[in-house]
């Protein structure tokens, strides 16, 4: 059976108000099942495929990644962990985000199919992701953890062409 896009917006908006409503009496897994919800669904908007999800997913296991390895090789050094690095670290996330999704909304205003909006998506998410890496690199090389010259070489290449591109678009 086919739902109507209207439907399913009733649907989501009728679960969001029962959570609402059990998160006025104080419930914490009414909490994360809001936070659920809400995030599924903005997800779901901006990563129109499977494979496009799958790449939002590891960008996100990359950036926890490269979180964990800076607080690392901040200890190793033996500089403190900062409030304000955090904080930067937190709105450079929800920026990466906001332009990952700009792309995604970009592209069905243009009209692009579902096809066409998951490789323009899965390939914002790869240079994000391509920054991300590295920067757990840097951070590995912080710690003292020696990497492959391959590896760093294929990654410089990568952040580069990333950096390039960003500035041709701005």
């Amino acid at each position: 059976m086919k739902h109507s896009v209207e439907h399913l917006i009733n649907g989501y908006m009728h679960f969001i108000k029962v959570q609402i409503t059990a998160f006025t009496a104080f419930e914490p897994s009414a909490i994360f099942k809001l936070v659920g919800a809400i995030a599924y669904t903005v997800i779901g908007y901006v990563a129109p495929s499977v494979g496009s999800r799958e790449a939002l997913v590891a960008l996100g296991s990359l950036i926890v990644l490269d979180t964990v390895t800076g607080i690392f090789a901040s200890h190793v050094q033996g500089k403190p962990i900062e409030s304000r690095k955090m904080a930067r670290a937190f709105i450079k996330t929800v920026a990466h985000f906001c332009g990952i999704a700009a792309v995604s909304i970009m592209g069905k205003a243009a009209g692009l199919g579902l096809d066409a909006r998951a490789a323009i998506v899965t390939g914002a998410v790869g240079l994000v992701s391509a920054a991300e890496a590295w920067s757990i690199i840097e951070n590995c090389e912080k710690m003292g953890v020696p990497l492959p010259p391959k590896v760093k070489a294929l990654l410089r290449g990568i952040v580069k062409d990333s950096q390039r591109a960003e500035k041709q678009e701005a």
